[in-house]
């Protein structure tokens, strides 16, 4: 206790003298005082340090040498005494390094020897940060900040509070684009390194299949950087390259990587040649006392192990202790891993920094406006328009400055919307007019009966709701007269409704008689009836009555003035002359003298007959008679006439009855008919030789019983046929002649 006083009141003349005298005395009378080890110097700041040691023994205070590098205690330095540890020691230089010895008193005259040199050296004097300021912008984007920093002295700025990449200088920093609020760091700092490229080891290829590991304990805060690699394959290779950490310090070749904890990676590919610098452990904070390795793995071939020992590689700030390190075993000694040669870095350097201070770029989100998609708008509809972002500013490009507005009306609708933070949004809708259905339906629809009606809508795209029905189309069918209505709401949603009155109207009755039947040369008037109506004949005719001369189907359509129409027809058949193309005669002399039957030949058209035997005789009206001729001989003129509603025809033929022989002949020839020429290929000549038989008509026929030809005289007794319609074949001619028909054949040649 009063040796402490003593200490601070008098000079260490003093002190040196008293503690000699007491280690001479004690030297003689005790035991040698215990030396302090484990010398320790923390807390470094600019001007102190905490210096602490290991004390065996009781001492009741230590002595404490100080000085530059290299100084003797026994001769130099700066000595303090304390009776407590640890001890601050105040007033040091910035940037110095600086030996310390400690030696400790037991008692008066009790001093030990001086303990083995410790060294630390104090930090630089950091300039400092006089300002910063945080800075803010709206929306993703670059931001400027802004820092001051004693004169002189150098701003630097970094995106960790501590360690990371150096990301700028000076007293501006603009960041990257940011999407979200973020954290940056500014220091000052005076000198110019910090940034040097050290090598600390150059990698070979290691034995026992390690491709390039070293291992090293290493002061804090160094950023490692892995640069130029070579990849010895020539083929495509892709590897990454790591670093490890282990507590503790490295103790030589260790296979157990599960006991290392990796700090940074990274992948490097190259065909051939150096491959590109990498950095992977950027900003690692490591710790002294432990161990960091790094390692270069996955890239294989046949090559086979590599040549050059592990070597220890000293460097003016540490020394490394290279190895194998984290390679494994290896289950082939063929395929090891391809070998590399590199160079191993890392940053320091002698600049003196400030704590790191945060600055704040803040990105304030843009307002979100969102007032709709763009529209349509029907009449009798409005629109209400919101912005939202309750408590904002609001500039319309109608004026309004509220945070909705309200339209009925077409056009372009734009709001700008400015936040607390003056951050702006806007959003802009387009408003068109709806297309409007039109009305598609008559006030009055007009329907004949028996028929359906479509209501058409019209207004394709369109949606449909009919009354009655609510059938949902645009085309309805309907039948039943009365009110018939449509909602139409258009692909806009506008609407409206059409309406029409179906009305059933009769159909017209046409007037025509029945199927009826004319003779040649004769007409019938057909009338179609309901006058004031139009009327379409089948023969083109557009009158109500029409005069028919032709056998046929005539068809007429009737129309009212509703378009409802009717059609009815009825066929007129012609009705021609009775023909027959002569008749036969048989004798029956054996039943009775003169009797004798006679028969038409192919009578058509024949309704009834009269025959008149030229004796005088009452006619006959039996189609085949039997008649006796008076007695004795006598030529008759026999002439049969058919008849039916359109006239009669009548044929005779004189026949010569013989009761003597019992024979019954006609007269002489009736005719001799020439044709020629036979072939023909233009024209048929017919030349009748008879002057008293006449020709009345000839007709021609081909060899499928088809008439192809028919023309009437009057008492022609020579007639041409004109062949240029007629294919080449045979044809039969059949003459029409007042005593009969003659029948020859003739050939078409073309």
């Amino acid at each position: 206790m009063g040796l402490v006083p003593l200490l601070r009141k008098n000079t260490w003349r003093c002190i040196l003298m008293l503690l000699a005298s007491a280690l001479t005395f004690s030297n003689a009378a005790f035991a040698q005082c215990s030396t302090p080890t484990a010398l320790l110097a923390n807390s470094i700041t600019a001007n102190s340090a905490s210096l602490n040691w290991t004390q065996a023994g009781t001492a009741i205070g230590w002595q404490i040498k100080y000085g530059a590098p290299g100084f003797s205690p026994a001769t130099a330095g700066t000595a303090v005494y304390t009776t407590s540890k640890p001890y601050t020691l105040n007033g040091l230089l910035p940037t110095t390094g600086y030996d310390y010895y400690v030696r400790a008193v037991c008692a008066v005259g009790d001093t030990s020897a001086w303990s083995v040199v410790k060294n630390f050296t104090t930090l630089c004097l950091a300039p400092a940060i006089l300002s910063k300021k945080d800075s803010n912008r709206c929306g993703p984007g670059e931001v400027q900040l802004n820092a001051t920093a004693d004169q002189g002295a150098s701003i630097r700025w970094y995106s960790a509070a501590t360690g990371g990449t150096l990301l700028g200088t000076g007293s501006t920093f603009t960041t990257p684009v940011i999407n979200t609020t973020t954290n940056y760091y500014v220091a000052a700092a005076s000198g110019s390194g910090g940034q040097t490229n050290h090598s600390i080891a150059t990698l070979t290829g290691g034995g026992n299949g390690c491709g390039g590991g070293v291992m090293f304990d290493i002061t804090p805060t160094v950023d490692i950087t892995v640069d130029s690699f070579l990849n010895l394959s020539g083929q495509t290779q892709t590897t990454t390259v790591t670093v490890y950490y282990k507590t503790g310090t490295h103790v030589g070749f260790e296979l157990n990587a599960a006991a290392w904890t990796t700090l940074g990676t990274a992948t490097i590919s190259t065909t051939s040649g150096v491959m590109a610098p990498v950095n992977v452990g950027a900003g690692i904070a490591m710790t002294a006392g432990n161990t960091y390795g790094i390692f270069i793995a996955n890239m294989y071939s046949s090559y086979t192990n590599g040549t050059g020992p592990n070597q220890v590689f000293t460097n003016a700030d540490l020394t490394l202790n290279a190895g194998t390190g984290l390679c494994g075993v290896w289950t082939s000694t063929t395929n090891f891993p391809r070998v590399f040669n590199g160079t191993v870095y890392y940053h320091k350097g002698s600049a003196c920094e400030s704590p790191r201070q945060q600055v704040t770029a803040t990105v304030y989100p843009n307002p979100v406006v969102n007032i709709g998609n763009d529209t349509t708008i029907c009449p009798g509809v409005s629109y209400t328009f919101n912005a939202g972002n309750p408590g904002a500013t609001y500039e319309w490009n109608t004026n309004a400055t509220t945070q909705s507005i309200t339209t009925n009306a077409a056009g372009n609708y734009s709001v700008l919307v400015t936040d607390t933070n003056g951050c702006t949004g806007s959003d802009a809708v387009l408003v068109t007019a709806g297309i409007v259905p039109v009305n598609n339906l008559a006030p009055v629809t007009n329907l004949c009966e028996g028929d359906i009606a479509s209501l058409n809508a019209g207004n394709s795209g369109s949606a449909f709701l009919w009354s009655p029905g609510n059938q949902v189309t645009q085309v309805v069918n309907v039948s039943n007269p009365g009110i018939y209505s449509v909602q139409i709401r258009s692909i806009h949603g506008c609407v409206i409704t059409s309406t029409t009155d179906l009305i059933v109207r009769p159909l017209p009755v046409p007037n025509l008689i029945g199927d009826t039947s004319i003779c040649d040369g004769d007409h019938i008037v057909l009338d179609a009836g309901n006058p004031g109506y139009t009327f379409q004949w089948s023969n083109g005719a557009t009158t109500q009555t029409i005069t028919a001369a032709d056998s046929g189907t005539y068809s007429v359509t009737v129309t009212t003035p509703y378009d409802c129409e009717n059609t009815e027809e009825m066929h007129i058949t012609y009705l021609p002359s009775p023909r027959v193309e002569g008749f036969n005669f048989i004798p029956y002399f054996h039943e009775e003298l003169g009797k004798v039957k006679f028969a038409p030949i192919n009578p058509s058209h024949v309704h009834s007959y009269r025959w008149d035997f030229g004796d005088n005789s009452a006619p006959s009206t039996l189609q085949n008679p039997i008649h006796t001729f008076p007695p004795g001989s006598g030529d008759y003129l026999v002439t049969l006439t058919v008849f039916n509603d359109c006239g009669s025809y009548d044929i005779s033929l004189p026949i010569h009855v013989d009761i003597a022989t019992g024979l019954i002949t006609a007269g002489r020839e009736t005719a001799h008919i020439v044709l020629y020429p036979n072939p023909a290929k233009s024209t048929l000549h017919i030349e009748l030789n008879s002057a008293d038989i006449h020709m009345k008509e000839v007709s021609v026929v081909n060899i499928l019983g088809a008439q192809v030809y028919q023309s009437k005289l009057q008492d022609a007794q020579q007639h041409d046929i004109h062949l240029d319609g007629l294919a080449s074949g045979i044809y039969s001619v059949r003459i029409q002649t007042d005593k009969g028909y003659i029948m020859r054949k003739f050939e078409v040649v073309k």
